[in-house]
């Protein structure tokens, strides 16, 4: 079965600003690669491998955004399958992190401001107890914060809640031209 399965997989390549991106496995990789390239007849180099964040590959890469001009990266880690994860940043010249770090985070949107100072995230309150896809416990009140790059987590702007409907969530979306954010409820 393994070697039916050790083929090179590629997906679909996409541009963000200037640059050209697609993801690849080589074949029995646990996490798929990305990998970038100025245009699409250059050669292709890593971009953000995540079977490098851990030594067994089980954390993965869990939903990404890149700014309206492509100049940053947000992207979601998350480890052993959780539906949990932190959102962490990049400038994407040079593949800079930044130190800034969401955590409390499942199931969210991740839109940037076309000024590219901040994301539109979702997160649920604190419980008291681990948040790494062993509880049981249903997630309720989720919410939707703004997050300015270069503040601390603690000082997001709550945007949006539903206290009254504490199974809802909340999809955001910014729109083409940047003025309004889109907001779309569903039940969990």
């Amino acid at each position: 079965m393994t070697e039916l399965y050790d083929y090179p997989k590629y997906g679909c390549p996409f541009k963000r600003g200037s640059k050209y991106y697609y993801y690849k496995n080589t074949g029995l990789q646990n996490q798929y690669v990305l990998y970038w390239q100025d245009n699409l007849e250059s050669e292709a180099s890593v971009f953000l491998d995540p079977n490098e964040w851990s030594d067994d590959g089980t954390v993965a890469l869990k939903g990404k955004a890149f700014s309206e001009d492509g100049s940053l990266l947000a992207y979601g880690k998350s480890s052993s399958g959780s539906d949990w994860l932190e959102i962490h940043f990049m400038k994407v010249d040079g593949r800079e992190a930044l130190d800034d770090v969401l955590k409390q985070v499942k199931f969210s949107s991740m839109a940037w401001t076309h000024d590219n100072k901040g994301i539109f995230y979702n997160r649920y309150p604190e419980t008291g107890t681990k948040a790494d896809g062993t509880e049981t416990d249903i997630n309720l009140n989720q919410k939707l914060f703004y997050h300015v790059i270069g503040t601390d987590q603690k000082e997001d702007v709550l945007c949006c809640q539903f206290p009254d409907n504490p199974k809802w969530m909340i999809g955001a979306e910014v729109t083409d031209d940047g003025r309004y954010v889109v907001l779309t409820i569903s039940e969990g």
